[in-house]
């Protein structure tokens, strides 16, 4: 029992202190969870993909696409693109990269996701004629675009991109090209924002760039 008069008007009055503390305290720690929140937006999403803080630029080139037409910046402008670099002759990688590439293209679709156009870069412009490969990358898959262009332009785009290419004498008068296999993809504002490296499976490379590209549209 509560004898001390004073102590009985004092508890109600306590016990509404406690409350308004109660109260801002939880506003307080829901503003702090919202700046968190906010602050959690800006940090790239948990994927196999390197996001560049630094967007890269491929700087000024004119190539040829597989149909004859000039390639040049402007022409990404506007678009997501997903460059992958490789060759006609390419015994393996490249018709594997491109295998997985149109499979990464339907599992987009049928997610309704954003899907980037696929770009495939020569690093063989020695042989690689618009011709040749009209008949060697929409054999994979028909929206899919293969550039080549003059030896010089090709060499400055992948030193720029960080693309190695080394050229690997065989029998005769015969050769191969080893390269790097990571993919580049490519914003509308004609930057790299992000670098995807190997190995290239088509349903991580669809999950990663299902998030990647609604997050470096926020962001960027």
């Amino acid at each position: 029992m509560i004898t001390d008069p004073a102590h009985a008007i004092i508890t109600p009055m306590k016990f509404r202190l406690v409350l308004v503390l109660v109260v801002v305290l939880a506003l307080g720690a829901g503003f702090w969870f919202g700046q968190v929140q906010r602050a959690n937006d800006h940090v790239p999403p948990d994927t196999g993909a390197i996001v560049l803080s630094a967007p890269r630029d491929p700087g000024a080139f004119e190539l040829v696409s597989h149909t004859g037409a000039p390639f040049r910046p402007a022409d990404l402008q506007g678009r997501w693109t997903l460059w992958f670099f490789g060759f006609t002759h390419c015994p393996d990688v490249c018709p594997m990269t491109l295998t997985a590439l149109n499979q990464t293209d339907l599992l987009l679709a049928e997610a309704g996701a954003a899907r980037p156009d696929i770009l495939m870069v020569s690093v063989d412009p020695a042989r690689d004629t618009p011709e040749l490969l009209a008949a060697y990358v929409p054999f994979f898959n028909p929206a899919f675009t293969g550039v080549t262009g003059d030896a010089g332009q090709i060499r400055i785009l992948t030193e720029r991109l960080g693309i190695i290419v080394q050229y690997v004498a065989m029998a005769g008068d015969d050769y191969t090209v080893d390269h790097g296999t990571s993919m580049m993809l490519v914003g509308p504002d004609g930057m790299v924002h992000a670098v995807l490296p190997s190995p290239h499976d088509p349903q991580t490379l669809a999950r990663d760039i299902a998030v990647l590209i609604p997050w470096l549209e926020k962001n960027s």
